[in-house]
This record gives C-alpha cells, sequence and structure tokens, in this order.
C-alpha cells in the first residue's frame, strides 16, 4: 500500500504557567516525538486516555497548530469532523450555509453550491430537504454530527480526521454514525485518522491502532494484533479496563 500520510518525530510543546514568581515554566509536552503512516484508504486508529496528546495530533496533521519539529506529508486534501457538533456549528447560520461555506470560500457558484450540498446531504441520509434552512439546535446530536460530517466532505477530501466524533452521542446513536463512516469509506475512498479514548469504537473502525501515553505512542500494530496480543503494558491496561458486557 501506498502512504497517504507520513508523519515522522512530531513535536509540539505548549507553556505551563507556574504561580511562583521566579519559578521556571517546565513546558506541556502534547507531543513529544511522534510518527506514524496511513494507508490510502485506509483507517488509522488513534486511541489513549484523555490528556494523552491525541486531539493535538489531529490539530497538527490538518494545520490548525504548527509542530514545533519534525515532519509532515500529506498527500490530498484534508478535513476534520470534530467531537462536539453543537459547538462546531455555527448556530447563526442554516444547514444550506453551514454546509455549502467552505465551497462559497473557494468560489463555486450558487447553483453549484446548492446541487453538491443536496447531494452529501443526501449521502449522510439526512433526506428531508426541508432542514436545508433549519439551524443546528433544531435537529438532534446524531443529526448535528451527520450534518458535520457533511460539512467536511462537500469538497471531497482525500482523509478525514475524525477527533472523537461520536463520543458526544447517545450509545443508541454511536452505531449509526459508525456504520454510516464505514459506508462513506468505502464509497468515496476515503482515508480516516480516527481519534478516540473508546477502544471497543477504535476496534470497531480501524485497520491500524496506535496507543497514545503522555505525548508518544507507546504501540503501533494492525488491530488484529493489537487486541489479541498486545506487547506493552499500558495498552495491556487499557483493555483490561474494557466493560465486560
Amino acid at each position: 500500500m501506498n502512504a497517504i500520510i507520513e508523519v515522522t518525530d512530531i513535536k509540539k510543546y505548549f507553556a505551563k504557567k507556574s504561580f511562583f514568581y521566579g519559578a521556571e515554566k517546565m513546558p506541556v509536552k502534547a507531543v513529544d516525538g511522534v510518527s506514524f503512516t496511513i494507508d490510502k484508504g485506509k483507517t488509522f486508529g488513534l486511541v489513549g486516555e484523555s490528556g494523552s496528546g491525541k486531539s493535538t495530533i489531529a490539530k497538527l496533521v490538518t494545520g490548525i497548530l504548527v509542530p514545533d519539529s519534525g515532519k509532515m506529508s500529506i498527500e490530498g486534501d484534508i478535513d476534520i469532523v470534530f467531537q462536539d457538533p453543537f459547538s462546531s456549528l455555527n448556530p447563526r447560520m442554516t444547514i444550506r450555509d453551514i454546509v455549502g461555506e467552505s465551497l462559497f470560500v473557494k468560489g463555486v457558484n450558487r447553483e453549484e453550491i446548492e446541487d453538491k450540498v443536496v447531494k452529501i446531504l443526501h449521502r449522510v441520509k439526512m433526506k428531508n430537504m426541508e432542514c436545508l434552512d433549519k439551524y443546528p439546535h433544531q435537529f438532534s446530536g446524531g443529526e448535528r454530527q451527520r450534518i458535520a460530517i457533511a460539512r467536511a466532505l462537500v469538497t471531497q477530501p482525500d482523509i478525514v480526521v475524525l477527533d472523537e466524533p461520536v463520543s458526544s452521542l447517545d450509545v443508541s446513536i454511536q452505531a449509526g454514525i459508525l456504520n454510516l463512516l464505514k459506508d462513506l469509506q468505502e464509497e468515496l475512498a476515503l482515508t480516516y485518522l480516527f481519534i478516540s479514548h473508546d477502544l471497543r469504537v477504535v476496534e470497531f473502525m480501524s485497520d491500524v491502532v496506535g496507543v497514545m501515553k503522555s505525548g508518544k505512542i507507546v504501540e503501533i500494530a494492525s488491530r488484529q494484533e493489537i487486541y489479541s496480543n498486545p506487547q506493552n503494558e499500558y495498552t495491556r491496561h487499557l483493555l483490561s479496563s474494557i466493560p465486560k458486557i
């Protein structure tokens, strides 16, 4: 397979404020020498506890943040779906404008924008076109996340970063969103960087899994290897914490 994303030894540190006058400010090593690759059409799952650096990786890969050092090679266009669709969708904009905004910025004419917006909303199973003139607060959490996915896909990216895309949703809604993401990946030949703290969700979605702890990836292996024969003690600890059903 050909790697569409190559990340090599990237670092991102943040200054930490000191409460004591004259005390040295030690940096927070949010990402500390991380490397991984993602093959075209595959899903790389990044899992770890809160504060491990997963979301910082998402912001670095999408260009929201700039790494302090290291290299990134990304072939193709990239977009992102955030964790909470209620906060990531502008409450003052209609769904038509939210989904079509990036096309408008690119200079696409209004008729083509309308056509693309309708088509992508259909793809994410939002088929009632009365939704076009409604606002985010008029939809359920699952519907808002479908709209957020449509917004990310309307420009036809090659890569989508999914940063905890179902963690803010009810468990009963999560399966529908995850199955939608799988279907869209197959239909549109998408490559995913899938980020979550939920190991069961990562297992369902991923081809390869990276386990993060304190800004570092401590283990990378195929999904089958990670879940059947983890090599790192921290990975084994995470897996042992999965509730038994």
